[in-house]
């Protein structure tokens, strides 16, 4: 936050682009939250994104005239992060057990369903999660 209010106070024209977690970061996610075979995580909605499709945008905003304003990007559908987990695991046939648990956190965090989602008029990547995670085996 505050790099983008000094990008904001400079005189330079830009274009932030603020992009939800990626796909690529759900093992790591799993990994902080397991202890034993069990993985423990709040049902917080979440937007997630691939990688590909925030570089595609990145590209197109770079070539594109400076907005002066800030873009949100996001996956194309919401999903509940103890739910992204578990597709994930059974994806990769792991045995870890996936257990909602409404006091658990988001990296020592406490997230409810507005904390990983993007504002208002997001633009979207293309790639659903569950065809990612299929196609990344």
């Amino acid at each position: 936050m505050a790099q983008e209010t000094l990008i904001k106070a400079s005189p330079i024209p830009y274009t932030i682009v603020r992009a939800t977690q990626f796909f690529e970061f759900v093992g790591g996610i799993a990994q902080s939250a397991t202890e034993g075979q069990t993985v423990r995580l709040p049902s917080a909605l979440m937007q997630p994104i691939v990688s590909d499709d925030v570089a595609a945008v990145m590209a197109e905003v770079a070539l594109e005239e400076p907005l002066n304003d800030t873009i949100d990007l996001a996956g194309p559908e919401p999903i509940r992060m103890d739910d992204l987990v578990r597709t994930y695991l059974s994806a990769k046939q792991d045995a870890r057990t996936v257990t909602t648990d409404a006091r658990a956190s988001y990296y020592g965090v406490a997230v409810d369903d507005r904390s990983l989602t993007p504002g208002d008029h997001p633009r979207l990547g293309q790639t659903r999660f569950e065809d990612w995670v299929k196609n990344s085996n």
